[in-house]
């Protein structure tokens, strides 16, 4: 997710896309543990959109 679609969203929505990528990484990591996950990158991207939505999470609530 880009990060202006982040900032269309508000505090809630981007909480919940948090919880949901954080689950989404578990299970990644659950899988790549297994040797069943093909897609080794998608565990870094998943980092990532978690840190980008953190950030604009806590800019959105510096602003407030």
């Amino acid at each position: 997710m880009q990060s202006r679609e982040l900032n269309a969203m508000n505090s809630e929505e981007i909480t919940g896309f948090i919880n949901d990528m954080e689950r989404k990484l578990f299970e990644d990591r659950l899988n790549h543990a297994s040797a069943s996950l093909q897609d080794t990158d998608g565990l870094r991207r998943t980092r990532r959109a978690i840190a980008r939505a953190k950030t604009i999470l806590a800019q959105k609530e510096a602003a407030n």
